[in-house]
């Protein structure tokens, strides 16, 4: 089926996300938006998506003018009178900021040490999306041709890039190729030896001095991280074990796997940042929030 220049088709589907995921596991810069915590307003769907046509990875002020520059090179391809009722994610961008570009963005002086040598922000281009439904419970996959500008050419990549992940799924559904997660390698198995890079007695004394600034009215609040590594040299490691391994302890709406090259994310967040639709900007943030009342005049008294 098409709606403009996408092509796209839908199956039922009531299987797990993560299993999908792991047909594409080693392709590049698979990712995985996963709604492990279903629910119709939070967590309705999950996103795969693998293969990206353009990567954009930048370290410095400028990084998100760069990365608009870069996606207004395909912003114009969209179609005319497009509406992806169907599924909200058909094609796009997806990647991560760093937590520290937001001191460039804000001109905040960097007084630690860049001791990560992680980029600001990584960004693919996907032109293909794979969106599970777990309201409907159905499987849309769609794909848009992109990079291609001229018609032709970009219904026939999308023709060719759809086919290839239909080829691939028919083999998992109808050949009984199944999820087998000994052999992938379970991170459970791993001796969980982790280090910060502080001690107790450090982090104690640093609550204490948050304490105090709170107290004098200096702050409200403080986050306290601190930053834990594990050693796995020599031992067989997988990382999507590891996230499977997490959403099992801890379903989220808000999950999801990155597999950005050097580096991979794994996240598994109950909290929306930012939810932009038809102008209508929302925000779920755990912390600082009251609960909405029945009307107008309970809302503005909480």
């Amino acid at each position: 089926m098409s709606d403009k220049k996408y092509i796209w088709k839908s199956f039922e589907y009531t299987g797990c996300g993560i299993d999908l995921l792991d047909l594409f596991r080693h392709l590049p810069h698979v990712f995985f938006l996963d709604s492990s915590q279903h629910d119709p307003h939070r967590g309705r769907y999950s996103f795969i998506g693998f293969d990206p046509f353009n990567v954009f990875i930048h370290k410095g002020g400028d990084t998100l003018d760069r990365l608009k520059e870069r996606f207004m090179q395909y912003a114009e391809v969209k179609a005319e009178g497009y509406s992806a009722s169907f599924s909200p994610l058909t094609s796009g961008i997806v990647g991560c900021l760093s937590y520290d570009y937001g001191l460039q963005q804000e001109k905040i002086p960097i007084v630690i040490k860049d001791d990560h040598t992680m980029p600001d922000c990584f960004f693919g281009f996907y032109d293909c999306i794979l969106t599970i439904d777990h309201f409907t419970q159905k499987l849309i996959i769609t794909s848009s041709g992109l990079p291609e500008k001229n018609q032709y050419l970009r219904e026939k990549r999308a023709q060719q890039r759809l086919a290839n992940i239909i080829e691939r799924l028919d083999a998992h559904f109808h050949e009984g190729i199944s999820f087998d997660e000994e052999a992938s390698g379970r991170s459970s198995s791993l001796p969980l030896a982790l280090k910060g890079n502080i001690s107790k007695e450090q982090y104690i004394e640093r609550v204490e001095k948050a304490l105090d600034h709170i107290g004098c009215g200096d702050i409200y609040q403080v986050n306290l991280s601190q930053r834990f590594e594990l050693d796995l040299s020599g031992h067989t490691f997988d990382r999507v074990s590891l996230y499977r391994d997490l959403r099992h302890l801890a379903p989220s709406p808000f999950g999801g796997y990155m597999d950005c090259g050097n580096f991979q994310l794994i996240s598994n967040s109950p909290e929306r940042f930012l939810h932009l639709n038809n102008g209508i900007v929302q925000t779920r943030p755990m912390k600082g929030t009251r609960p909405r009342g029945n009307n107008e005049h309970q809302d503005n008294i909480l």
